[in-house]
């Protein structure tokens, strides 16, 4: 059948009889099936197709509070006009173009944090520009949803900043569930960012916090 958002594939399906011309690219060897590849006779260029079944939910593993991250994909409270970005004001600003493209974003990534349902969220690939928070953005229109003070975010760096990248990390919590011990850490060393002394960074500054479970200590 046609792929479409509800008949996709996805990891662990299984295709047998493929028939195709084989290439390669970017060091890749790919089978190219001939065919209309409908699905009704083998000319299409495999023989069976056997998808895989999502789970309704994750396995239960215990315990009493959910940990989540995830990749804003370039979450940037800036809008993309102008190289005014960075922790030096002049690197590109990776996200939105415009405010209806901003608006698309905010609210895919709100409806992606709350159906998490997680008590401490790290964020990845979020702006990283002096004065800037989006954790704040983030945390603002979480809270409008929620009720106010359903979370919080961790306030790490200076002045919203945390390295010298473009993008940041981050982390989100809910302060009825967990307490921040201590302050937040930043592993921004040379010998960290740049392992291999390659002269240019491989990694980006890493954030990290403690905190206490409020229902136990």
């Amino acid at each position: 059948d046609l792929f479409t958002l509800t008949n996709a594939f996805r990891g662990g399906d299984t295709v047998s009889g493929i028939t195709g011309p084989i290439f390669e690219a970017f060091s890749l060897y790919r089978v190219l099936p001939y065919g209309d590849l409908d699905g009704d006779t083998i000319s299409d260029g495999y023989a069976t197709y056997d998808k895989t079944v999502a789970p309704a939910a994750p396995d239960a593993v215990g315990g009493d509070l959910r940990v989540a991250s995830l990749n804003t994909l370039n979450f940037f409270v800036s809008r993309d006009t102008a190289d005014t970005c960075g922790p030096t004001q002049d690197q590109d600003c990776r996200g939105a173009d415009n405010d209806n493209e901003f608006t698309r974003q905010r609210t895919k990534l709100l409806n992606l944090i709350e159906g998490l349902d997680a008590d401490v969220v790290g964020l990845i690939e979020l702006e990283n520009t002096p004065g800037v928070e989006p954790l704040a953005d983030i945390v603002a229109g979480l809270n409008e949803r929620l009720g106010a003070g359903t979370y919080e975010y961790i306030a790490a760096g200076t002045n919203s900043v945390v390295g010298t990248d473009t993008i940041k990390v981050g982390a989100i919590y809910r302060p009825a569930r967990v307490t921040p011990l201590g302050a937040p850490a930043v592993l921004d060393t040379p010998a960290f960012l740049d392992p291999n002394n390659t002269g240019t960074d491989r990694n980006r500054a890493a954030v990290a916090q403690s905190f206490r479970d409020n229902a136990n200590g």
